[in-house]
C-alpha cells in the first residue's frame, strides 16, 4: 500500500510545539487530521502492509491505494462520467452597447473596430423562445437538462430594453409552467434605470437582482462612470433606494481594481449598511483591445481572502471564495466548473447568435449556431462546445496533480484566449487565486478546528509520494 499521488500531506506545528499531519485528497476533498503519534503509526502500518481501521478509511476514500493503482485511470473514469454538457443556465443579452463607460470593462475593451452595435428586436426574441421550447423539450428527454434552470439577464445593461425584458419574463413563466421546471430569474444591472414601475415588475416576477457597485462614492466613481466621465454613484443609489422601498432583496457585484483593492473591508461594511443581502467580488479580466490596469494578483487575493472573514462576521455570503469553501467542505465532491461556459450554459446574443460565453459580446467567437436554425443535437455535438468542456482542469495534463484540483473549476477561458491565444490554455492569474484560496482555507479550517491562531503549515507531500 502507498499514499495516492492525489494525497497531499501537510505538517502542522501548533503554538505549544505539538506536531500534527493533515492528509488531504487534492481531487476528492477528503481530509484527515492526525496527531504525530497516529501519523507515525500509519506510516509503520503502510510499510508492513497492515490494515487497521484508519487505513481502511483512507483506502475507501482513495488516499491510500495499492502499489499498482493508477491515478491516471481513476482520473479518466472521472472524466468519462463528467465530460458532457448539462445545461442549467441561459443568458439573455438584449444590447451590445451600454449606458455606462466603466474604465475596466473587458467586454467594451474587446469590441472589434468593425463591429456594429446590435439591439435585439421582438422577432429575434420570439425566435429565441421558439428555440428554447424545442431545446428544453428535447433536452429533458435526452437528459441534457434538469429540473432547475437559471435565466440571467445580462449586458451591457438589460433594462435599456424594458419591453423585451417584460416579454422575456412572460415567456420564461410559460416555459416553467409547460415543462414543470423550477426557473430562477436573475438580473445583473447597474441599477441606473430602475424606477418605480420597473421595481414593481421585479417584485411581481420574483427576479433576483444583482447590482454592480464598487463601493462608497469616492471609490465607485473612480471606475464606474457615465460616457461623459461623471460618476454613477448617486444614480445607482437612487435605483437601490427604490429596490429597498419596494422591499426587493438585492446582492452586490463588486469588481476589484486599483480603485478599491485596499478598501474591501470598508466596502463590506458599506454594502451591509445599504441593505445588500450578499456580495460577489470579481477579479479584473483583461480586454483584447484595451489595456486594463490590474493591481497585483497577490494583493488582490490577499485582501479578498481577508475580507471573506469580515463578510462572514457581517452575515454576508461572498460568492467567489464561498464557492471554493463549499467545495473544500464537501468530501467526495469535485468542483468541475467555476464558470457555466464549460458546458453548463448557452448565451443568446442580440442578433440571434447562440454562444458559449457572455464575454464575446463585441468580439464574436465560439458561436454554436443561430436561434432560427439550431437544434439540440447540433449544439451538444458541436466541436466548439466540446473544446470548452475539455478545457476544464481535470482534462489538462498539467493540472493533474495540482493540490487545488478539487476546488478549482478552471479560470476564465475568455481571459485565457485574450492572453494566450486559446481558451484551453491555463489561466495563470486564476491559478494564483485558487492556490492562495486553498492555502487560506486549509489554514483557517485548522485554526478553527485546533482552536489555535498560531500554527505553522508546510506541504511535505514530496517526502511521502
Amino acid at each position: 500500500m502507498r499514499f495516492s499521488k492525489f494525497s497531499r500531506i501537510y505538517e502542522i506545528c501548533d503554538s505549544s510545539n505539538n506536531f500534527y499531519y493533515l492528509i488531504r485528497h487534492s481531487l476528492l476533498n477528503y481530509s484527515y487530521l492526525l496527531t504525530e503519534k497516529e501519523f507515525n503509526k500509519l506510516l509503520f502500518n503502510l510499510k508492513k502492509n497492515t490494515q487497521d481501521n484508519k487505513i481502511k478509511s483512507l483506502i475507501n476514500n482513495h488516499l491510500v491505494v495499492p502499489l499498482n493503482y493508477s491515478e491516471e485511470k481513476f482520473l479518466e473514469y472521472i472524466r468519462q462520467k463528467n465530460n458532457f454538457p448539462f445545461f442549467s443556465i441561459f443568458y439573455l443579452i438584449f444590447n451590445t452597447n451600454c449606458n455606462l463607460n466603466c474604465n475596466y470593462c473587458y467586454t467594451e475593451g474587446s469590441v472589434e473596430n468593425c463591429f456594429k452595435n446590435q439591439m435585439m428586436n421582438e422577432k429575434t426574441l420570439t425566435e429565441t423562445f421558439m428555440f428554447l421550447n424545442k431545446f428544453i423539450n428535447d433536452g429533458k428527454i435526452k437528459h441534457f437538462i434538469g429540473k432547475d434552470i437559471s435565466f440571467i439577464f445580462y449586458g451591457s445593461e438589460p433594462l435599456m430594453n424594458l419591453n423585451l425584458f417584460e416579454l422575456a419574463l412572460n415567456n420564461i413563466n410559460a416555459l416553467s409552467k409547460k415543462f414543470k421546471i423550477n426557473i430562477e430569474k436573475q438580473l445583473v444591472t447597474n441599477a441606473v434605470l430602475i424606477n418605480d414601475s420597473t421595481a414593481r415588475l421585479l417584485k411581481q416576477e420574483k427576479v433576483n437582482v444583482s447590482v454592480s457597485l464598487d463601493g462608497p462614492e469616492d471609490l465607485n466613481n473612480k471606475a464606474r462612470v457615465f460616457h461623459d466621465g461623471s460618476g454613477t454613484f448617486k444614480a445607482i443609489m437612487k435605483g437601490i433606494n427604490i429596490l429597498k422601498r419596494e422591499k426587493i432583496p438585492f446582492s452586490i457585484s463588486c469588481t476589484i481594481g486599483g480603485h478599491n483593492v485596499n478598501y474591501l473591508n470598508k466596502n463590506i461594511n458599506f454594502f451591509k449598511k445599504i441593505g445588500a443581502t450578499n456580495i460577489g467580488f470579481n477579479l479584473l479580466l483583461d480586454a483584447k483591445f484595451k489595456k486594463v490596469i490590474s493591481p497585483s494578483n497577490f494583493i488582490s487575493n490577499e485582501n479578498l481572502l481577508n475580507s471573506f472573514n469580515s463578510a462572514e462576521k457581517e452575515g454576508f455570503f461572498e460568492s467567489r471564495v464561498g464557492r471554493k469553501l463549499k467545495s473544500f467542505n464537501s468530501p467526495g465532491k469535485i468542483h468541475f466548473r467555476d464558470c457555466g461556459a464549460y458546458g453548463n450554459q448557452l448565451v443568446f446574443f442580440p442578433n440571434g447568435d447562440i454562444g458559449v460565453c457572455q464575454g464575446y459580446l463585441g468580439y464574436r467567437k465560439h458561436i454554436l449556431g443561430k436561434v432560427k436554425s439550431s437544434i439540440l443535437s447540433k449544439i451538444v455535438n458541436s466541436p466548439i462546445l466540446n473544446k470548452w468542456i475539455l478545457s476544464t482542469p481535470i482534462n489538462r495534463k498539467e493540472c493533474t496533480f495540482c493540490p487545488a484540483l478539487g476546488i478549482c473549476g478552471g479560470g476564465c477561458a475568455f481571459n485565457s484566449e485574450i492572453n494566450y491565444g486559446d481558451i484551453s490554455k491555463r489561466n495563470k492569474s486564476f491559478c494564483i487565486h485558487t492556490f492562495l484560496s486553498l492555502e487560506w482555507l486549509i489554514r483557517e479550517s485548522l485554526k478553527r478546528k485546533m482552536k489555535d491562531k498560531n500554527i505553522y503549515i508546510k506541504d511535505m507531500s514530496f517526502l511521502y509520494n
